[in-house]
């Protein structure tokens, strides 16, 4: 889907926001998402690698943090997106139908909400 000289960019979302229900120390939850950040970057890296290879895109991965306790990972998102510009986004998705969707929304569909790049929501496959 990328054009010669398109720059492609992979983002994890760490997200700082303190909760009340937590029950292990807020910088151990922290260091647990940066470990888990840098895991899930290591798929689109390796594709990138091979990509950079074949010559014609740039390639960016990367870490992006919350902002304290007033923000989450869909304004995060949108941050990045005003910040960065792209002409479009691609999101993970869990899928989630009924009352779960209800009862705890959908990032996609909120970043969707909060930003005016047209949005791909993707769900992994099973």
């Amino acid at each position: 889907m990328a054009a010669a000289g398109a720059l492609l960019r992979a983002i994890y979302v760490v997200d700082r926001a303190a909760k009340v229900t937590d029950l292990v120390p807020l910088s151990v939850l922290q260091a647990a998402f940066v470990v888990e950040g840098k895991v899930a970057l290591a798929k689109p890296r390796e594709v990138f690698a091979h990509l950079r290879d074949s010559g014609g895109v740039m390639l960016d991965a990367g870490l992006v943090e919350t902002e304290g306790t007033s923000d989450d990972v869909t304004h995060a998102i949108a941050v990045e997106a005003t910040r960065w510009q792209p002409e479009f986004l691609v999101t993970g998705t869990r899928g989630r139908r009924g009352v779960a969707r209800w009862m705890l929304g959908s990032a996609s569909g909120r970043v969707a909400e909060l930003t005016q790049t047209p949005l791909l929501p993707v769900r992994k496959k099973r």
